[in-house]
């Protein structure tokens, strides 16, 4: 029997559009000019037009696949989706565009999930070594793995600025009593030690579902191709010219990569 996947843009759309919304309300009620609501409003409506356009289809429309050639990669579980290359995802080497996960807002009952995969990356790599990313490309969209990582970091910046902006517009400080010289002094460093802990907790977060990703990849695959997937991959997706890229970051990078594989 297959396991299914179901489509998650909607959540997308549900953890920005009415935060934005609301920013876009607040905005408006903090401006006095008649021409910068004017102009909130453009952008917001904007913007809004904008996420829509963006999660309707998941990772890009399908037309910008063009052409798709059924391929027959077997996998170790049964899922609602059927594979082809793209060679369009070829077209350009450096956006390094491997294994796609096709997801339409609108996703009719019964209809399988698309998965594109790039026909130089399969050549080159193989069906085996394709085949653990094709699996942890439908793992991670199964737990909605990009969805937590995307919405667990803006969700919250955007209830920040509706938090800052309801102060203003609703005249908090003048309702809640705390001494002005306190807040001027003590605000800036608790803002800026909130950001810093609650990236630090967001990057760690992230960092667990890779873990988990990884982990649930085992019941498919020896631990040892894992590792070497996790290894390679990540020489992969490496900047082809390391000069042009942050060597601190890189090496951060190969730790964060030598810890997924020390799990294993």
């Amino acid at each position: 029997m297959k396991k299914r996947l179901h489509a998650i843009n909607v959540y997308y759309l549900l953890g920005t559009v009415p935060l934005c919304l609301a920013v876009m309300v607040l905005t408006f009620c903090l401006v006095p000019r008649f021409w910068q609501k004017g102009l909130v409003i453009v952008a917001g409506s904007i913007i809004v037009f904008e996420l829509f356009k963006k999660f309707w289809h998941l990772p890009r429309p399908r037309r910008e696949y063009e052409e798709l050639v059924p391929c027959e990669l077997k996998l170790p579980e049964d899922y609602n989706v059927k594979i082809y290359t793209c060679p369009t995802m070829d077209r350009y080497d450096f956006l390094k565009r491997k294994v796609e996960l096709l997801s339409p807002l609108h996703h009719k009952r019964g209809e399988d999930f698309k998965i594109a995969i790039s026909p130089k990356f399969l050549a080159e790599r193989g069906e085996r070594f394709v085949g653990i990313a094709v699996m942890r490309e439908i793992i991670r969209y199964q737990k909605a793995v990009q969805l937590k990582v995307f919405l667990g970091l803006v969700t919250p910046a955007l209830l920040v600025i509706c938090a800052v902006e309801s102060w203003h517009v609703f005249d908090l400080g003048q309702r809640i009593p705390i001494a002005p010289g306190l807040l001027h002094f003590f605000g800036p460093l608790a803002v800026a030690a909130s950001v810093v802990g609650f990236l630090l907790a967001w990057n760690k977060w992230v960092s667990g579902m890779d873990y988990k990703t990884d982990q649930t990849l085992k019941k498919y695959y020896p631990a040892k191709e894992i590792a070497d997937y996790i290894v390679e991959w990540d020489r992969m997706m490496a900047s082809d010219k390391p000069e042009t890229g942050n060597e601190k970051s890189r090496q951060m990078e190969q730790f964060y990569v030598q810890q997924r594989v020390e799990r294993l």
